[in-house]
């Protein structure tokens, strides 16, 4: 993981993962499990960088994922 921005208002955390490395939901449900917390809603965005001429062997992918957490006050 490279970052994670948490929005307490909106019950939201979007997580940003370190280069070529990715989340599921799964995964994410499973690290709240025995917690008050829990995933409502989750959302998986791969951002493109530096990509050109249609060639994906040099692009730079970095996975953005949201997720709506239930139990935030």
């Amino acid at each position: 993981m490279d970052k994670v921005e948490v929005d307490f208002e909106n019950k939201l955390a979007t997580i940003t993962m370190k280069e070529g490395a990715t989340l599921s939901e799964e995964t994410l449900k499973k690290a709240f499990e025995d917690s008050r917390f829990s995933v409502e809603k989750f959302e998986s965005n791969d951002s493109d960088g530096d990509k050109t001429d249609g060639d994906d062997s040099n692009a730079v992918v970095q996975a953005v994922h949201k997720a709506t957490i239930t139990g935030m006050t």
